[in-house]
């Protein structure tokens, strides 16, 4: 299917295609907002230069901006904060093997996914939220400015390393921080406790900036997601990457465990692949092509939310009978 699309780019770098800018635009079109956002909000839209027409085609699914470009630099490599668009697709697996096939052309694996014989490594996430699961309730409802909090680790091992993160969202803009700790300095870090000085200045502030939002909300934890990703990332300023997520499971917590193994795991039977894409500055000509071709319609799919509707713990599901019903 994909092989007319790469005899177009096949002179073409893999992270082509500059943005092209319109004027705001008053009118949102109703497949484009959500609860929480105002239909009259006066955004613009994102377009990308076609290199196999050498026209300007509109992006399939326009991305509404609000922040300004400055608030929004390119991140650095190694960079522990970012500002990124992500869009998410549910597809099938035989579709992720072809996507991944075209994808390749692009894109090399990441790195870390390299040390892995299938190219697919694993991710422990611990979400953290409120008694009355605020955060679980702001993205079902779909606000349009919200975050997350969870504590993300790699492997088990004693000495490796876990990341406290907070994924915010600002209407369709991604923005994460994220602080690396060590294991066993993480209760000491919660309780405010923590003063490593061997710590650099840029995770300290993140480390602090979480603790902030895990006290304001009196978060705690409530359920540990794992899965497997299978990566590709470029190494341009843009960094483009897009993974796709399989065998998601979940486990109920009330302690500070994160893990990969141990009891208690219960697999999400979920019939489809988790596609998601992500880039900081533009769309390149390549990828919309590829949505196009490979007619991907955006779906969302919170991780977090769907552990927490798959939950037979009844103090969850009391906390958003409603919702989850």
């Amino acid at each position: 299917m994909f092989k007319d699309l790469l005899k177009r780019h096949k002179k073409a770098a893999p992270d082509n295609g500059p943005v092209k800018r319109q004027p705001p635009k008053a009118h949102v079109s109703g497949s484009e907002t959500t609860r929480g956002e105002s239909s009259s909000a006066s955004v613009p839209s994102v377009e990308i230069e076609s290199h196999s027409k050498g026209t300007i085609e509109p992006l399939r699914d326009k991305i509404k901006i609000t922040l300004m470009p400055s608030v929004c630099p390119p991140p650095k490599k190694g960079d522990l904060f970012s500002c990124r668009y992500e869009l998410k697709y549910r597809i099938s697996e035989s579709k992720a093997q072809t996507i991944k096939a075209y994808v390749q052309n692009f894109l090399p694996m990441d790195r870390y996914a390299q040390q892995h014989p299938d190219g697919q490594y694993p991710i422990s996430s611990l979400y953290l939220d409120s008694d009355n699961l605020d955060l679980c309730r702001e993205t079902l409802l779909g606000k349009a400015n919200r975050f997350k909090l969870r504590i993300r680790s790699y492997d088990d091992g004693p000495e490796s390393p876990v990341f406290l993160e907070i994924k915010r969202r600002a209407n369709k803009i991604i923005l994460k921080s994220r602080a690396r700790i060590n294991r066993s300095d993480l209760l000491f870090v919660l309780e405010g406790r923590d003063r490593n000085p061997a710590r650099s200045d840029k995770d300290q502030e993140s480390l602090e900036q979480f603790v902030y939002y895990k006290q304001m909300i009196q978060g705690h934890p409530v359920v540990l997601v794992r899965y497997l990703r299978e990566p590709f990332e470029g190494d341009t300023e843009n960094r483009v990457r897009i993974t796709f997520d399989r065998h998601l499971c979940y486990r109920e917590m009330s302690d500070w465990q994160i893990a990969l193994n141990g009891e208690g795991w219960r697999r999400i039977p979920i019939p489809f692949v988790i596609l998601e894409i992500k880039f900081t500055g533009h769309y390149p000509a390549w990828l919309n092509e590829m949505v196009h071709v490979f007619n991907l319609n955006r779906s969302s799919m919170s991780k977090y939310v769907t552990s927490i509707k798959q939950s037979q713990q009844t103090a969850l599901r009391k906390a958003l009978p409603y919702y989850l019903d």
